[in-house]
């Protein structure tokens, strides 16, 4: 470079092409870069080569550098000017020892506060030495790029040298005072320029430090404040902002503020922002919603901000928080709300009296219907309601009024008269109120209609009578004992229950109705219970036991018992209930959960509108999801596809109406978002009642089904495509014949019957192969092993196929050596025919077919080597399924079905072996298979 002043620019300059290449990046990759495989190598993401030609070609020095101190890149302007490699300084602390050894420790401590920079950018100024010893003036601008994908952070600097700037900053400043001892009449005038000079400069210090001083505050404020450009993007995002809805300043800054926030506005956002722009103010309540927040309700304040020209420049906008307050506004309304109905829904009389005037404040609409007077009477006579009472207890009631006046307090029971002759009985309750000096101030009461409990009461030794009837009646046994726990009592339920008449029980200790080993810790339970404070209470909740019957069986029972105290005298009363049958019921319901729990399908209910209620450990399997993750999920969302959303809801409404529906084939979606064939089974749920409360699935893996009959159906198009070409050549053949029209031309018929016998062979074959593949496929073809010569079974292969080898020339090499397998011979013997056909119909004439034996560590290997025309690579792996050959007019030119390798690989697969073949095209052919040895 021809002196770097030429590259010098200002800072403003140098800041917006790093911002430019900043921005480069972003938009090449969208990501950071990946991590180094090691420190002279910077393996990139997708667009690497790209940003390093960026990088590399860049006219100003640049350094890309980690926040563990490695130097990733640096381009050649930067080698070019400092003479260092990327190999003399691959950390950051061999750049600062070399290029700055007097202030490596400031340059460090720089560099390590660069990766936590708030702002994008920050500049400084350093001396450097060059490899070379020169002592250059540089200024560096530096950035953080983001974070690798191991967590580290990654940052570049761009440098600029400023030595001759610096230089002529010197040599001008000579120069001035020069000119001002040369030119002294100028003096006065530069002075006054200088001052002028100073006092701008010192102005924009000033604005400078109050805009910072702004900053600060804007900053620390409570409240959000954020500033976004007109298209909404956010610009600015203070720590109030971060901490009302949890989004860092990196995670909003570039974001749209409405979406980032999901904005619920007042009013449509095109009105709002044209009345910004109409008044340059706005401000109303939105409602935002942050990601993964609670619905915030914000006072929110507009400012369109406008730069030098008048031109609207961005959007300052003020956010505060009033959920709170509006929660709390709207539970005070509420709570008003509800005890304006409480009041005037309640049965009782509430009221309200002011001491001093004697007035009622407020009284109930229920005065009305329990009084049979009209409300409005009260407020303008306050003892109105004193005209109903019963003459008789009216004395009284006055009596309790005046000690009401007194101490706020008031409670009594009395009779009032209705306009139509009938009587009530009223409960009045009256509680002070007082105000912060602790004077009385008012009364407030409520006024209940006891009518029905009074009846009650009168009922009640009446109801005593039937108790004692409905208790000897009762299904449950019902036992009292005294505080010696002998028996008192003892229903004809207890006597169904326990098979004991009253008579053999009244007077014997509850021992006898427990098994011996129970009886000393419930007499003890017991014993304790009657020591518990209160004339009348119950000992918990029902308590399962174990109970002993008459004919000295034990059976499970639920029991609650209730403890009276009269006249000092305990009396312990327990009622107990045979469970017997809800054991035997629970243990049903037990083993069916275990049953569905183990089962082999995916089982699980949901609500009528799709909610997840069980599942499964067969569903966990199917799909994926775990209960904690199903339960409570919506099936739509959960495993129905979206284009099947119709299918489900149709199936549910059918279910809902009480109809089953039976093996339903579909298609669902796993937690991978793979999709799997299943076949549904849907059942209606109901409660006690009959109603329907949800629906029952088992859901069964039909994938591999699915893919048999695609397997099948493949094959039979196959098959009926490989029968049909010689039935068509054969009836081809024979309607030529019948036809006539090779009559008087025997040669021409001896033709056509060949063609016919020739393919009716191949159709025999066809069929003959076909068969023995379905038997070894579905297992009906029993191998029954035994031990095998190998080299005698290759020899009798051999002398089977030795005339169509003669025919064709062909000559075999046999294996020198042998061993023994364990295989069935005809399977065995079936392998190696169609392995030597094989061979025999592809190796040219007066070549040599290859047969070895070789023992391996376990089982037997066999080789099968020809010299014919190869298979290509691209059909080695296929050549084993059915139909498949190497050039599809090998069957009608070498005869075959296309299914020989298919049995051969079945067969040897049935043995526990492998087969395989290795093959070089234009040189041959090598069918490999193995067989296990003889078991010990």
């Amino acid at each position: 470079m021809n002196g770097i002043s030429d590259w010098d620019k200002s800072q403003a300059q140098l800041i917006a092409e790093l911002e430019e290449l900043r921005r480069e990046v972003d938009r090449l990759g969208g990501k950071t870069l990946a991590p180094q495989a090691s420190p002279a190598s910077t393996p990139l993401l997708a667009d690497e080569n790209r940003v390093r030609n960026i990088l590399h070609l860049a006219p100003l020095p640049l350094m890309i550098h980690s926040q563990d101190g490695e130097v990733i890149q640096i381009n050649q302007a930067w080698s070019d000017l400092t003479g260092y490699h990327h190999r003399d300084i691959p950390t950051l602390v061999d750049w600062t020892l070399q290029a700055h050894p007097d202030c490596y420790q400031t340059v460090q401590a720089c560099i390590a506060q660069l990766y936590d920079l708030q702002e994008r950018i920050c500049n400084a100024e350093y001396t450097i030495r060059t490899k070379t010893g020169q002592t250059r003036t540089w200024e560096f601008t530096c950035a953080s790029l983001g974070t690798l994908a191991d967590g580290r952070r990654v940052a570049i600097s761009m440098a600029t040298d400023i030595t001759d700037r610096k230089q002529t900053e010197t040599l001008l400043q000579q120069t001035n005072l020069e000119l001002e001892t040369r030119v002294a009449e100028r003096t006065a005038q530069l002075s006054a320029l200088t001052d002028r000079l100073q006092q701008e400069l010192t102005e924009r210090q000033q604005t400078e430090q109050l805009l910072q001083q702004q900053a600060q505050l804007l900053e620390l404020a409570h409240d959000t404040i954020l500033t976004r450009d007109l298209n909404g993007r956010i610009t600015f995002w203070n720590r109030g902002a971060e901490r009302m809805y949890g989004i860092s300043k990196s995670e909003a800054i570039g974001q749209i503020s409405h979406q980032l926030l999901a904005s619920q506005f007042p009013q449509p956002l095109a009105e709002i922002e044209a009345e910004l722009l109409g008044v340059g103010y706005w401000e109303g309540e939105i409602t935002h919603t942050p990601p993964q927040g609670t619905p915030l309700v914000v006072a929110s304040r507009w400012v369109l901000q406008y730069d030098e020209f008048h031109k609207p420049l961005q959007v300052l906008e003020i956010n505060n928080n009033i959920t709170r307050r509006q929660q709390a506004e709207a539970d005070l309304r509420e709570s008003e709300s509800r005890f304006r109905q409480l009041a005037e829904n309640i049965r009782d009389v509430f009221w309200c009296v002011d001491l001093n005037s004697k007035q009622v404040l407020y009284i109930s609409a229920a005065y009305e219907k329990i009084w049979g007077r009209r409300c409005e009477t009260l407020y303008h006579n306050p003892d109105d309601w004193l005209d109903a009472i019963h003459p008789e207890d009216r004395p009284r009631v006055e009596q309790g009024m005046s000690q009401k006046y007194l101490n706020g307090e008031y409670n009594q029971e009395y009779r009032i008269l209705l306009p139509d002759g009938s009587l009530r009985w009223i409960h009045s309750r009256a509680f002070p109120i007082r105000d912060r000096a602790g004077k009385l101030v008012r009364v407030a009461g409520l006024s209940m209609d006891i009518t029905d409990r009074k009846t009650a009461e009168r009922a009640l030794q009446a109801s005593q009578a039937r108790l004692a009837g409905l208790v000897e009646i009762a299904r449950d046994g019902i036992i009292s004992v005294d505080g010696n726990q002998r028996i008192t009592l003892f229903n004809q339920g207890a006597e169904r229950i326990f098979g004991y008449g009253v008579l053999e029980v009244l007077g014997q200790p509850l021992d006898l109705l427990m098994p011996s080993r129970f009886v000393s810790n419930h007499r003890l339970r017991v014993e304790n219970f009657g020591e518990t404070s209160g004339r009348a209470q119950s000992m918990g909740t029902c308590t399962e036991i174990t109970a002993l019957r008459a004919d000295g069986t034990e059976f499970p029972a639920e029991a609650s018992i209730s403890k009276l105290e009269i006249d000092g005298e305990q009396i312990f009363t327990a009622i107990l209930r045979d469970i017997s049958d809800r054991k035997r019921t629970e243990a049903a319901l037990s083993q069916l959960a275990a049953i569905v729990e183990d089962s082999e399908d995916a089982i699980f209910s949901k609500t009528l509108n799709g909610t997840v209620v069980s599942w499964n450990a067969s569903a966990q399997r199917l799909f994926g999801y775990s209960a904690a993750e199903a339960i409570g999920q919506w099936i739509l969302t959960l495993i129905v596809p979206s284009d099947r959303h119709g299918e489900e809801t149709m199936l549910l409404e059918k279910v809902a109406k009480g109809e089953s529906v039976q093996q339903y084939e579909t298609v669902r979606m796993r937690k991978d978002h793979t999709s799997i064939d299943v076949s549904l089974t849907i059942s209606p749920v109901k409660d006690g009642q009959g109603t329907i409360i949800g629906t029952s699935t088992i859901a069964r893996d039909i994938s591999d089904r699915r893919q048999i009959e695609r397997m099948k159906n493949e094959f039979i198009s196959i098959v009926s495509h490989e029968i049909r070409t010689p039935l068509t050549s054969i009836r081809g053949a024979i309607g030529l014949l019948a036809s006539g029209m090779y009559q008087n031309k025997p040669d021409r018929v001896q033709r056509m019957l060949e063609i016919a016998l020739t393919d009716s062979d191949r159709l025999v074959r066809l069929v003959n192969d076909i068969l023995d593949l379905e038997r070894l496929e579905s297992g009906r073809l029993e191998l029954v092993k035994e031990r095998c010569d190998a080299a005698h079974a290759i020899a009798q292969a051999v002398e089977g196929v030795q005339a169509i080898a003669d025919k064709e020339g062909v000559r075999f090499s046999l294996p020198s050596g042998t061993a023994t397998v364990w295989a069935s011979p005809d399977a065995l013997q079936q392998v190696l025919t169609n392995l030597l056909s094989n061979a025999i119909k592809f190796s040219p004439e007066q070549s040599i077919i290859t047969l070895t034996v070789q023992p391996q560590w376990q089982g037997v290997l066999f080789a099968v080597r020809d010299s014919g025309r190869g298979i290509p690579p691209d059909k080695v792996e296929m050549i084993f399924n059915p139909f498949q050959q190497v050039d599809a007019s090998d069957s009608r030119q070498k005869g075959g079905t296309g299914l020989g390798l298919t049995i051969c690989q079945r067969i040897v697969h049935q043995h526990g072996g492998r087969i395989w073949v290795e093959s070089i095209l234009g040189e041959g052919s090598t069918f490999y298979f193995t067989l296990p040895d003889p078991p010990s």
